[in-house]
């Protein structure tokens, strides 16, 4: 834990006092749009009608739409809520939308969250939703917390080696299951079985094989916990 801390501090300076193991980084769904504007450079300010109460340093970008998958990670500088006015003013040429659009978004709200982000890098890998499923998260309709080893896990499957969350190896290594689960859709996607019978059986007997007991399948998604 004091490594990860270390490599994180050297790179982004002390971690902000509310940030809590389980709240370690914040994943957030983006439209694919904007996502890509990220990893650009041209948008740099994400915008929020409900911000997240605690900040940490770690931002995991979701691309949603037609993309289902998690693209890359930014850094989280600071989260500046105002009224919509102040914060166009303040943010607008780096939020990626028109006038037009930010107005439409916030109307009918007294106020308005802009989400600075920094050091975006886009993952050598990209993550469909069948592997964040794997792991056990569903995408957020807006955003959610992540805990530590959860991010971790996610930073060294982007392959991302310059991320200081990809420090510690302890932290970061997939469980067994997860990997065979992640072989097999790929295999089936590829076969056209994702959402067969064929599919449901291939990854049942994995995971059985891997002492982890699904509590069910739905398509290609598997929801349990290890036995």
């Amino acid at each position: 834990m004091t490594d990860l801390r270390n490599h994180r501090e050297q790179a982004l300076g002390p971690a902000k006092s509310e940030q809590t193991s389980d709240r370690h980084a914040l994943l957030i769904s983006i439209q694919s749009r904007f996502a890509n504007a990220i990893f650009d450079g041209t948008k740099t300010v994400e915008l929020r009608r409900r911000p997240p109460r605690h900040d940490p340093d770690l931002a995991i970008i979701y691309s949603s739409g037609l993309d289902r998958r998690v693209l890359g990670i930014a850094t989280l500088k600071q989260i500046h809520t105002s009224t919509p006015h102040d914060i166009w003013e303040r943010f607008g040429s780096r939020t990626g939308v028109t006038r037009s659009e930010f107005s439409e978004y916030f109307d009918g709200s007294c106020s308005a969250s802009a989400l600075e982000l920094a050091r975006p890098e886009r993952g050598t890998n990209e993550l469909p939703l069948q592997w964040l499923r794997a792991l056990g998260f569903e995408p957020p309709q807006s955003w959610r917390y992540m805990d530590e080893v959860s991010a971790a896990r996610i930073v060294q499957a982007l392959d991302i080696a310059s991320a200081p969350w990809a420090a510690r190896a302890d932290a970061t290594q997939p469980p067994k299951w997860l990997n065979a689960v992640a072989d097999v859709l790929t295999s089936c996607a590829h076969q056209g079985l994702a959402h067969g019978v064929a599919a449901t059986t291939l990854v049942t007997d994995v995971a059985r094989q891997h002492r982890f007991a699904p509590k069910f399948i739905s398509g290609s998604a598997i929801v349990g916990s290890e036995s």
